[in-house]
């Protein structure tokens, strides 16, 4: 029986649906100019990046106090706790400032329009079609062509092994990883598989050995965002190689997501929701996910598809895409961050693999969810058909190039940040100290949305990305082929 098919049949026989909870109220998003304008009625003055570093507490901070409100409750310890946080996290003296932030904060949900009923209209047509043209990108004739014609692979599992036989498609500690998209960013029944551009094929393999150092996790701790290392996460978390040989350098395989993301005139959808999935094949792994807004944790093993989803303080979010043209606030807040030597990237997910001893005992993976199983083997079966092989097989050679290509861009580049919350959040436990000793595989993801064909100018962005971590890396090439072919980074 084949890898892939080993896998499906085992999620077909573990997974149990999601229920789906509706609330009755939520609160409208926030903007950063309404926090910047309800903290300096308060007298409070702060930068842009500030401002964007604090807005995930303000908007878990007014939705409690929404909640109160609706309850016939004036306040409540929530918001102020939220309030000392986020006092912290712009220097403020908490003890002086958190009445203050408070105040701002019963501003903001007092705000007109800010409460209001759960409405879900249908998405518009234009949505569903173009949401279903995207996922199925592994059936456009151009894009495979232009993947061919520049040596990239389409993929939708990606095998993002840590250890792997010579040769083979097994070996001692392999998994599987999936981008699962919503239709309906509240249902993860509408979920299909996203296309993932790969530079080599899943057979090859061909990664780059980077030194941990240059891979910068961002933490969330006392209200204030924290840049870290990864080799300081892992000895924060016990989590360092037993030997010690293993942490100076990690895995790294790089790849861009193509996912389908609302357009302004797609009314009823602003953000698409997404979900990592991972099936490690028995084996037990620390994943580490992040993204611009911080990092999650959880423990993922068995011999099961799982969910990867964002902590907000305890619950479970999706993640979820914006277009960056739509979100230029972030992206400029970001720009700064970046002049302030913050390592941040508005469209780069880190998924990180740490692996955890085979006879480790008293380890609880999270198990916060499966993806829907049925439309994974629809789109599977759809992939084989039209790359010949389930996981991706090696791009066509010999594609003629047409006369003349457009040079501008069909993509755009994407925001990524979470969703509602959908559910506690369960990290997993009693991985502490059960490192196994192997190295670290670090998933690093681009996601892009298209606007119109994929063209020569989208490909050469691709390439410019892969070679930015050519720069880093200390080796590149494949561990997996017989030739053992490998180039050294520059």
């Amino acid at each position: 029986m084949s890898r892939l098919l080993l896998a499906l049949t085992a999620i077909l026989l573990a997974v149990a649906p999601l229920a789906r909870a509706d609330e009755d109220i939520q609160s409208q998003p926030l903007t950063l100019a309404q926090i910047a304008g309800a903290l300096e009625n308060q007298g409070i003055h702060r930068s842009t990046a500030a401002i964007w570093s604090v807005k995930p507490l303000f908007e878990h901070a007014v939705g409690a106090q929404l909640k109160l409100q609706g309850s016939g409750q004036e306040s409540g310890s929530e918001v102020g706790q939220d309030a000392v946080e986020i006092a912290a996290e712009l220097d403020l003296d908490a003890r002086s400032s958190a009445p203050s932030v408070v105040r701002a904060i019963k501003a903001l949900a007092g705000a007109p329009g800010m409460r209001r009923p759960v409405v879900r209209p249908p998405p518009r047509m234009e949505w569903r079609e173009y949401f279903g043209k995207t996922a199925a990108l592994s059936s456009d004739q151009n894009a495979f062509q232009l993947f061919a014609r520049h040596g990239f692979h389409p993929v939708l599992i990606s095998w993002e092994d840590i250890g792997r036989y010579e040769g083979s498609v097994w070996g001692s500690r392999i998994s599987d990883v999936g981008i699962w998209g919503r239709e309906d960013k509240d249902d993860l029944q509408s979920a299909r598989l996203m296309l993932t551009v790969r530079r080599d094929d899943n057979f090859r393999d061909k990664v780059l050995m980077v030194p941990s150092d240059n891979i910068k996790l961002h933490r969330r701790q006392d209200g204030a965002l924290r840049e870290v290392t990864l080799r300081e996460r892992l000895r924060e978390l016990n989590l360092l190689s037993p030997s010690g040989r293993f942490d100076r350098n990690v895995i790294v395989s790089n790849q861009f997501s193509i996912v389908p993301v609302p357009q302004k005139e797609h009314a009823g959808v602003d953000t698409l929701s997404f979900n990592f999935s991972i099936f490690p094949y028995g084996s037990t792994n620390y994943v580490i996910a992040d993204t611009i807004e911080g990092s999650s944790e959880l423990v993922v093993g068995g011999n099961e598809h799982q969910l990867v989803y964002f902590n907000s303080h305890g619950k479970k979010a999706p993640f979820t895409a914006a277009r960056s043209s739509d979100r230029q606030e972030i992206v400029q807040a970001a720009e700064q961050m970046r002049r302030q030597g913050l390592d941040v990237d508005v469209q780069r997910f880190y998924l990180i693999q740490v692996p955890i001893r085979h006879d480790a005992k008293g380890v609880t993976p999270a198990n916060m969810g499966a993806p829907p199983v049925m439309k994974m083997f629809e789109a599977l079966g759809s992939a084989a058909d039209d790359f010949g092989g389930l996981a991706g097989a090696p791009a066509t050679e010999g594609v003629a190039a047409p006369s003349a290509m457009p040079r501008r861009r069909g993509l755009e580049d994407v925001v990524v940040g979470h969703g509602k919350e959908e559910g506690q959040y369960f990290a997993g436990s009693g991985f502490a100290g059960k490192r196994a000793d192997e190295r670290v595989r670090v998933t690093v993801c681009y996601f892009v949305t298209p606007r119109g064909e994929l063209t020569e100018a989208d490909m050469e962005t691709f390439a410019r990305k892969f070679q930015e971590w050519d720069k880093k890396a200390v080796w590149g090439g494949s561990f997996v082929v017989p030739e053992q072919e490998g180039v050294a980074a520059k």
